[in-house]
């Protein structure tokens, strides 16, 4: 199974693809623009990145505020027009994905903790 790792931020855009021991590969960057100029973006770089006959693990991050709960962009001060963008549905129709949203320096840390300098440590 791919892994997708999407971290969406007021300037650019980065669309990774790892394997399920944290190993990234390539990764694809770019502006963020509007909502669905940058979703035709991140969806052309899942389709290069993986094997579209595969559905993705995709996690996604972003500034708040958001709904996690409810796969909801809400309102970022610095992602002018992205009000109540839903990326996770949009995310897991295209690809039939599992998909998830998480506040971006939540995803970080528990990157960190699960991968990276963190990694066995209990807080």
């Amino acid at each position: 199974m791919a892994i997708i790792g999407l971290d969406l931020g007021g300037t650019k855009t980065a669309v990774i693809a790892a394997d399920d021991q944290g190993r990234i590969g390539e990764t694809r960057r770019f502006p963020t623009t509007d909502p669905d100029s940058t979703f035709e973006r991140i969806c052309l770089s899942i389709e290069e990145l993986t094997d579209v006959d595969a559905a993705p693990l995709v996690g996604i991050s972003c500034g708040d505020p958001q709904d996690s709960a409810r796969g909801l962009i809400l309102s970022p001060p610095n992602m002018p027009g992205w009000d109540e963008v839903p990326i996770v549905a949009r995310v897991a129709e295209r690809f039939g994905a599992e998909a998830y949203l998480m506040n971006d320096a939540n995803a970080g840390a528990l990157a960190e903790w699960r991968y990276g300098a963190a990694r066995g440590f209990r807080n």
